[in-house]
């Protein structure tokens, strides 16, 4: 049958954040204004917020055709031996980095579980290393959406189609680096467009380009400022450093 508008908007974030999202009905006419304004915002919201994801999924589905691991996962994929993470059925890990908790109580409560380490919260840049179930309410533009830490995570620029070059302008968000970490994106031909490899010893944060990364940006998230930046032009954002990539190597010290 036909959700209620509640429920069809909780269920265009949750069908939003995954690979494939079509809106569809066996009997019905499911388009998001017949359900009232708020819809077609929330469809409007989450469309932009996939969209710009899209370098990241790209590399996902690279990943799982290569591989055979699934872009969607479930936790205890991601998180081995970790026995919270075994049972969480309602929650997904989308690639290696991101996890998605759909709301899926009427109150608007939304409930999940954080891994040990170190989380992101991507709506509003907040941290938390307080592992185990949390709960909080949300309203339908978001949901618990949490990045893990040690993650390169690179958004795209376009948010009004799906169908751009995932390589250029590329903007690398660095969430809670604690030693190591790579990531590479890939054209639109599954090849190798570039790479980024990161790593953080003594407070100083060092980043390598592998190949042409056109108008790539550097975001340290949660970092406000730095000592000394070279390889790179800097500028502040509430969110986080900016680093605009001048050379094939960034030094930062904090």
């Amino acid at each position: 049958g036909t959700a209620p508008d509640h429920v069809y908007k909780r269920w265009l974030a949750f069908g939003l954040l995954s690979t494939h999202s079509r809106l569809h009905g066996s009997d019905s006419y499911r388009v998001p204004w017949l359900f009232g304004d708020e819809a077609v915002d929330v469809c409007r919201a989450f469309t932009k917020l996939k969209l710009s994801l899209m370098p990241y999924l790209w590399g996902m589905a690279v990943e799982a055709n290569q591989e055979g691991v699934p872009a969607m996962r479930a936790m205890v994929l991601e998180f081995p031996g970790d026995l919270g993470a075994e049972d969480c059925d309602r929650q997904y890990m989308l690639g290696d980095a991101v996890m998605v908790a759909p709301v899926l109580r009427e109150d608007n409560i939304g409930e999940y579980y954080l891994p040990r380490g170190c989380w992101t919260e991507y709506f509003s840049g907040s941290k938390t290393q307080e592992y185990g179930w949390h709960s909080g309410a949300y309203d339908f533009f978001s949901l618990p959406l949490y990045v893990r830490e040690n993650t390169l995570l690179p958004i795209g620029q376009c948010n009004d189609t799906a169908d751009y070059a995932y390589e250029e302008n590329v903007l690398m968000q660095v969430y809670a680096l604690k030693s190591q970490a790579s990531r590479t994106v890939y054209n639109r031909n599954g090849e190798k467009a570039f790479a980024v490899n990161a790593s953080m010893e003594n407070g100083e944060m060092v980043f390598t380009v592998d190949g042409e990364a056109i108008g790539l940006k550097l975001q340290l998230m949660g970092i406000a400022d730095a000592a000394f930046v070279e390889g790179a032009d800097i500028e502040k954002n509430e969110k986080g450093l900016i680093l605009t990539v001048k050379e094939k190597k960034i030094t930062v010290k904090m």
